[in-house]
């Protein structure tokens, strides 16, 4: 990859933290707002606490990582009271979307594919027990949400290995098990599985009218003065990398399951002329 590629790159990566803290090294920035985020910290107070550090640097010349030190426990010693809850149920409350369209998705596709083969909806033991293992995996990431937050910010990759392989291991049941525990019209699954789906994604459109904007915008004192100094107009909040990183976790499956079911009729369909 040519230099000019890498220092685009990271010069999109790093907007936010070189616009608010142009004298802080880029990446400790980034730690120190990730934390922070983590925390449960407001935009205004993410963007005070950097101000703050990069107040400091700019009159003193040191690196932040000198004057203060490693940037995620920095974060953690400045001991503010987050204005953002990011607790277990919070999360509970932004996954709990994902898991009825999940339950909605399975039961359509499953509805569908004994449609189209002309067959009864079977639901097996394996089939159940999918189903149960994916609220045990939702409950483990709320009673971990922290951890699994973490992971999700800082080792993405190792994360979405780990998906993964849950993935294929939770596909092991359905071939296993195949005791037949109920059967049904395979319309009944189709029109309950499509009611189920729509009406999950009519929940998230409705919590996100009601919680509002989706995104806490960082903003700095410092920032908003230099803008006014040079252009007479106080400077845009910034939404931010990091904060992004956190809020599009559940929105990302959110979108992704609806897209994913249609894709799945398609292909079932085509398979099935």
């Amino acid at each position: 990859m040519s230099s000019s590629i890498v220092h685009f790159i990271r010069s999109r990566r790093f907007t936010v933290e070189q616009s608010l803290a142009p004298h802080v090294d880029a990446r400790w920035a980034e730690d120190l707002l990730l934390e922070l985020r983590l925390l449960g910290l407001s935009g205004d107070q993410v963007g005070a606490a950097l101000s703050e550090v990069e107040s400091h640097c700019a009159d003193s010349g040191e690196r932040a990582a000198d004057a203060f030190g490693d940037a995620r426990a920095y974060g953690r010693s400045l001991r503010l009271v987050g204005e953002v809850d990011v607790s277990g149920r919070a999360l509970l409350q932004s996954v709990g979307p994902v898991v009825v369209e999940f339950v909605g998705m399975m039961l359509l596709i499953w509805g569908f594919t004994a449609w189209r083969r002309g067959e009864q909806l079977d639901i097996t033991g394996g089939r159940l027990l999918v189903l149960v293992l994916v609220l045990l995996a939702v409950a483990a990431v709320v009673r971990w949400s922290d951890a699994v937050l973490r992971l999700a910010i800082h080792h993405p990759v190792l994360l979405w290995g780990v998906v993964m392989v849950v993935t294929v291991v939770g596909t092991v049941p359905l071939v296993v098990v195949t005791v037949v525990l109920a059967r049904f019209n395979a319309g009944w699954g189709v029109g309950l599985g499509a009611a189920v789906l729509v009406g999950a994604i009519g929940w998230v459109v409705a919590r996100h009218r009601t919680s509002g904007s989706l995104v806490d915008p960082i903003t700095s004192p410092f920032a908003a003065a230099r803008s006014y100094a040079r252009s007479g107009t106080p400077a845009e909040p910034f939404a931010g990398t990091a904060h992004s990183r956190i809020t599009t976790l559940a929105m990302h499956s959110e979108a992704l399951i609806p897209i994913w079911t249609l894709i799945m009729l398609a292909l079932t369909w085509w398979l099935t002329r």
